[in-house]
């Protein structure tokens, strides 16, 4: 079993996901490309401080491997 999950990043003007692995960014939107190796701390940090949300996403019923 994955321990990956899938975070929505929302702003003002884009929605956009990043997959958490290892509390580490893996996969992430072209858009947060600069995102790649921060961990979920640093990432709720900067969406709190940018006042955007930051939201895990209920995989629950995806198939294993489908959130790269």
């Amino acid at each position: 079993m994955t321990n990956e999950e899938l975070f929505q990043v929302k702003a003002p003007y884009f929605y956009a996901g990043v997959v958490i692995e290892n509390d580490k960014v893996i996969a992430q939107a072209p858009i947060l490309k600069y995102m790649k190796g921060w961990s979920k701390a640093e990432v709720q940090r900067y969406c709190d401080n940018k006042g955007w949300h930051f939201n895990k996403v209920d995989t629950s019923n995806a198939m294993p491997g489908m959130l790269r």
